[in-house]
């Protein structure tokens, strides 16, 4: 019976898949590339520094034609309207906007994730899928059949593996948390206040349509994309601080013109790809039984990982506590009560016979 009711649910799940959250993707990274992955970090940065100066183009033109339109102006009503228009496009949530339309529309991929599939890539090696069936996810998707057609790529950024749907966690997600922060500021609430608004949106997006209800998991990367997110939309006009370092605006206004930060450096999107948005160094939490199928399939997988990201089991475990805050900042992690980690797979230590060799290229 379970050969028909599958392949049925899966022809169920694929119906509605169209309309599904685009933050319901997953990625697998205990399931590692036959070789390393080309870091592709310096080409993403041109791209997106591309499309904000495409937008900051725009704004620019705009308000040097309103300006003009201003000056001419014969009445005060229309000075004004002007004037206001003016403000608007230098408004920072204006950009902020702007920015999100650029890099983070889209269903069910953003803009910026699709970036990843333009045909220059190809057969470059700049990005793995495993077959489905060869995944950590194969077993799993009999109780959650969306799984099957939710495998996203594992990329290389800046010396991180992680796959593309962080792209969309970061510039989608991480600007619907800067919604969510901008009114509470608006409505009088302190940063901390305004940052606990923004994680309790993606807490109830994880345990809800986002997480659990399609896929049966809490997403703690999902939840670090997010927070990142939100950073780098509050960075691009004001100062954060972010691992004990302060990050300048990456964006100014000049005589009324929107302009890159030269003190901002050529490296001001790198603070936001760091080791949280890995799935296999920050797991996420499962839905039992779907918790123990995904336990069996990291213990499989465990010695090729090890070996891959030359680390070992002190390493990793001391890695993915730190990684449960955002360098001491509450993200909305899950916490490790419902989460199995490769410490609590292997408390002895990893045999040597446990390993995977169904690794294939696609």
């Amino acid at each position: 019976m379970q050969r028909i009711l599958f392949p049925l649910a899966l022809a169920c799940a694929v119906l509605t898949w169209s309309t599904r959250p685009a933050a319901a993707l997953e990625a697998d990274q205990f399931t590692v590339p036959p070789q390393p992955l080309r870091d592709i970090g310096a080409e993403f940065d041109a791209m997106v520094a591309q499309k904000i100066q495409a937008v900051l183009d725009t704004a620019n033109n705009s308000i040097r034609w309103e300006l003009d339109r201003m000056k001419a102006a014969t009445t005060d009503s229309r000075r004004e309207m002007h004037q206001n228009r003016i403000a608007g496009l230098l408004s920072p949530d204006t950009i902020a906007q702007r920015v999100y339309e650029a890099l983070g529309r889209g269903t069910p991929e953003c803009q910026a994730e699709l970036w990843i599939k333009r045909d220059e890539f190809r057969g470059k090696w700049v990005a793995w899928r495993p077959a489905f069936a060869e995944s950590m996810f194969a077993e799993a998707a009999k109780l959650k059949p969306l799984l099957a057609i939710a495998l996203t790529a594992t990329v290389q950024m800046h010396g991180i593996y992680f796959g593309t749907d962080k792209i969309g966690h970061l510039f989608q997600q991480g600007y619907e948390y800067y919604a969510v922060y901008r009114k509470a500021r608006r409505d009088g609430q302190s940063r901390d206040e305004a940052w606990r608004e923004a994680v309790k949106l993606g807490i109830s997006q994880e345990e809800g349509v986002y997480g659990h209800w399609w896929v049966g998991i809490y997403s703690n990367a999902d939840m670090a994309g997010n927070a990142l997110g939100l950073l780098f939309y509050l960075n691009l006009f004001e100062p954060i601080e972010l691992a004990g370092v302060e990050h300048p605006p990456i964006l100014v206004i000049v005589d009324r013109q929107w302009r890159f930060n030269p003190d901002a450096g050529d490296a001001w999107l790198h603070p936001f790809f760091t080791e949280h948005l890995n799935e296999a160094r920050n797991p996420s939490r499962y839905l039992p039984p779907m918790r123990e199928m995904i336990a069996e399939a990291t213990r499989l997988r465990a010695s090729a990982y090890l070996e891959f990201f030359q680390t070992d089991l002190p390493s990793e475990t001391r890695l993915t506590r730190e990684l449960s805050t955002l360098y001491g900042i509450d993200y909305g992690h899950s916490g490790f009560d419902e989460i199995t980690t490769l410490a609590d797979l292997f408390p002895e230590g990893l045999p040597d016979l446990v390993q995977d060799d169904r690794r294939s290229p696609q």
